[in-house]
């Protein structure tokens, strides 16, 4: 990397991998903003980036990724924050425990799962990533550089 501060969005941030992504992007003295809708996930996130100190290097952002008008957001106040972003970590998903919290004893069969329930899972998993770069991209275009990534999720989330 070069000398310049790296500035990393990581999307379902709260818990599970995306809070360790959090956790080892700041390890790595890149400031993070870090997006999730749980209350309880962010709170606790940010009680452990304070007990590290780190917690001048993270923007943490409440925000349902399931609404489209949450992206211009979430954008503006990272760039408010932290400037132009450059790299980009859509790790928010919608797994079976989500739309059933016993996925486990009685897992999900696709022809059970709702309309509404489809919505969620492609507002999530595809127009909110493709948002979010769109919105990006042309940040990483100006310096040249830049990352996206997509981490799969499993059902077990």
């Amino acid at each position: 990397m070069s000398e310049q501060q790296r500035i990393a969005l990581v999307t379902g941030a709260a818990g599970g991998i995306g809070r360790e992504l959090v956790l080892g992007l700041l390890g790595n003295a890149i400031n993070v903003v870090a997006v999730d809708r749980t209350t309880q996930g962010l709170a606790e996130l940010s009680q452990i980036v304070q007990e590290r100190q780190q917690a001048a290097n993270l923007l943490m952002i409440e925000a349902d990724l399931a609404r489209d008008e949450a992206i211009d957001g979430i954008v503006a106040k990272a760039r408010d924050r932290f400037g132009l972003i450059d790299i980009l970590v859509n790790n928010a998903g919608v797994g079976q425990a989500t739309i059933r919290t016993d996925n486990r004893q009685r897992p999900i069969k696709f022809w059970e799962v709702t309309p509404e329930q489809w919505k969620l899972f492609i507002a999530i998993h595809t127009n909110a990533p493709m948002a979010l770069s769109r919105a990006l991209v042309h940040d990483m275009m100006r310096q040249h550089w830049g990352r996206i990534v997509k981490i799969t999720t499993s059902s077990a989330r």
